[in-house]
């Protein structure tokens, strides 16, 4: 992550990186990301002792849907609803957004 452009460290907070989400093609487009993404920050502020998530979700332009290729990154309001806050933006449709654990 160090050496991409997309997801290289926007500055020296410590974070833990949701790179990835993956739900099973039969169960998509059931609004089951946001559960999961609360599930993992619940499980974080448990068991982390660093206190920022960090999110590299995709934001398809209005009216379109992202592609399973650029999906599994989530979507960008998605993460959002589940209180995260856009940090950077290094591409048009690419924001890092970011959640702080309580």
């Amino acid at each position: 992550m160090q050496r991409s452009a997309l997801l290289k460290p926007v500055d020296g907070e410590p974070v833990v990186s949701l790179v990835c989400l993956f739900i099973k093609k039969g169960h998509r487009g059931r609004g089951l990301s946001a559960g999961w993404i609360a599930a993992v920050c619940d499980y974080l502020a448990e068991t982390s002792q660093t206190r920022i998530v960090e999110a590299y979700p995709v934001e398809p332009p209005a009216g379109h849907r992202a592609g399973a290729d650029t999906a599994m990154t989530g979507i960008a309001s998605t993460f959002t609803e589940a209180g995260f806050t856009e940090v950077a933006r290094p591409r048009h449709n690419r924001p890092i957004m970011r959640y702080k654990l309580q």
